[in-house]
């Protein structure tokens, strides 16, 4: 799913030692590490790709079944507002006004996403 973590922990390390040079010049140093260990911890939580692992799928007239962490979850057909197939990496982009959009990859996903085209837009698309 494409979402962003609430929270990305880093750690904050300030090291002092010297006389008032050194010391200055080592808190300038954590001062810069804490910046950069920030940023990254920044970049990790904002919205990106976030794998869900292997999911089982069942295709329905209304819905997708999705087996995931030990329960089925429903997709429904209704709530998706646009799909966009990228067959050349065999992923399917689902898009909806409310939760983040899915992205599914694995070798049977392009007659997934014929299926779902049929579904949800009431269309086939043309075979590449």
């Amino acid at each position: 799913r494409h979402y962003a973590l609430d929270q990305v922990a880093y750690e904050r390390r300030t090291l002092l030692f010297g006389g008032p040079y050194l010391m200055a010049l080592t808190g300038i140093a954590s001062a810069i590490g804490n910046g950069r260990c920030r940023q990254a911890a920044q970049r990790a939580a904002a919205p990106q790709w976030r794998p869900l692992g292997p999911l089982r799928i069942v295709v329905t007239s209304q819905r997708l079944l999705v087996w995931f962490e030990q329960a089925w979850w429903s997709v429904w057909y209704s709530a998706v507002t646009d799909i966009r197939p990228d067959p050349a990496n065999r992923a399917l982009d689902l898009y909806f006004d409310t939760d983040p959009p899915y992205r599914l990859v694995g070798p049977h996903v392009p007659a997934l996403a014929v299926m779902l085209a049929n579904e949800i837009l009431g269309l086939v698309p043309p075979v590449p």
